[in-house]
């Protein structure tokens, strides 16, 4: 993509608001960028794919989905409709009103409405290498839009001379009303990042330290430090603190600092104040050494589930309930996986991924009762997502590709949302509940 004169100055003029906000806070109004050419159940039985009447109407649930490039959205009511038309589209995000869908295209951070009108480009990848002089691209990373707003926050990968994208460890945010954007946090000063669920705090995660930041007053402070952890691999471990419902308070599961060494160390529990520095230790689990899995908290808090044993193609899922001062008692499910992929906001039904080869074909499970099953062995099903605590979206591959499939416990006829050729498609949703 060329950089046009137009563009050049506004990478300047980022880089001086780069160093301008150090002195204190500032946003910056940037002119709209100039977009470039587009190209669970009981039963194992198999679920019958045919749309079924008595399921086809789901309340307050709208989804957003990449299709042949473009934004689609489905609703109950209208069923699904494209939003875009250029092409290039590879990821999406729903905002908890369901009125605005962000999206990446060709390196361009977008934004349209529901109703599928004012379609415009907001900010282009390429203008964070102006703060970072030697990267030869910048990517998008973490996109998260704020509780109640039409704020999105968002985090950068650079690229260097080497094909890996490395993470800048930054924060910002942009207003999609009024399309102003605000530099937050400098790069190596922000990290991973999560919302809490009344939108005031962010929880800020570095290699070896969560902090949290305040979006009203614009302040950051250290409320937890550990050990950083070895991953035996160049990419480091990034602890993932999870929001109590109330916003005042988080849990977060830490590694050993080697998951390695003998004899096996836990993973500690923690609970960290929103108004503490130091956090309360409430108890260990035995999870596995394997971070492409690791410990899962339900949206209610209640529950932790996490893979256990040595053997990384055959481990087990195990799950404890949690309060404010203990970690309840293990309790295995009787299949083995590779991976655990998600958890019902309950907590009471979890998606995991079998031993496999080839493509996953994931199941869901809880404990004391057999799997279920949501397609043929040699079918792949991926990308299990929780909507409420008995419906699920997840894909499962077609003769045509992809068919976007939205599930529920105890009904074996699972409602067809759309079939979608080529690639996996990305998608997200918003269920105000019933």
């Amino acid at each position: 993509m060329g950089v046009n004169r137009q563009l050049f100055v506004r990478i300047w003029v980022l880089f001086l608001l780069w160093v301008l906000v150090g002195c204190g806070t500032l946003e910056v109004g940037f002119e709209t960028p100039i977009a470039a050419e587009p190209g669970l159940a009981t039963a194992v039985a198999l679920p019958d794919t045919t749309p079924n009447e008595e399921t086809a109407v789901v309340e307050k649930l709208t989804i957003a989905y990449v299709k042949g490039g473009n934004v689609w959205l489905w609703t109950p009511d209208d069923g699904h409709a494209p939003l875009t038309q250029e092409r290039g589209v590879t990821a999406v995000l729903l905002s908890d009103d369901a009125q605005k869908i962000a999206f990446i295209r060709n390196d361009y951070l977008w934004v349209v409405d529901s109703n599928g009108r004012n379609e415009r480009p907001l900010i282009a990848s390429n203008e964070f290498t102006a703060i970072a002089p030697q990267a030869v691209n910048a990517t998008f990373h973490q996109m998260v839009w704020v509780p109640g707003t039409h704020t999105l926050l968002f985090n950068t990968r650079l690229q260097y001379e080497v094909p890996d994208l490395f993470a800048n460890d930054d924060l910002w945010a942009i207003n999609i009303d009024s399309q102003i954007v605000s530099p937050l946090l400098h790069a190596g000063d922000g990290g991973n990042f999560t919302v809490a669920p009344d939108g005031q705090h962010v929880a800020i995660s570095r290699p070896g330290i969560i902090e949290i930041f305040d979006l009203t007053t614009r302040e950051k402070r250290t409320i937890f430090t550990y050990t950083p952890v070895l991953t035996y691999q160049e990419a480091p471990y990034y602890a993932r603190p999870a929001w109590l419902p109330d916003g005042r308070s988080l849990y977060v599961a830490i590694p050993p600092a080697d998951g390695m060494a003998a004899p096996n160390q836990p993973t500690t529990i923690w609970h960290l104040m929103l108004e503490g520095n130091q956090g309360r230790l409430i108890g260990n689990i035995p999870a596995a050494f394997a971070f492409r899995s690791a410990p899962l908290f339900s949206a209610d808090m209640s529950r932790v589930a996490y893979l256990v044993g040595n053997v990384p193609e055959a481990l087990d899922i195990a799950v404890s309930s949690l309060s404010d001062d203990a970690v309840g008692e293990m309790k295995l499910y009787t299949e083995e996986a590779q991976t655990l992929n998600s958890l019902s906001p309950d907590g009471q039904h979890f998606a995991y991924t079998p031993p496999y080869s080839g493509w996953p074909n994931r199941q869901i499970g809880a404990l004391d009762q057999p799997p279920l099953r949501l397609a043929e062995d040699e079918m792949a099903v991926l990308d299990i997502i929780w909507t409420d605590n008995t419906r699920y979206l997840y894909l499962r591959q077609s003769e045509l590709g992809w068919d976007i499939l939205l599930g529920e416990l105890e009904n074996n006829s699972p409602q067809l949302i759309d079939t979608i050729t080529g690639h996996l498609p990305d998608l997200d949703f918003v269920a105000s509940g019933e």
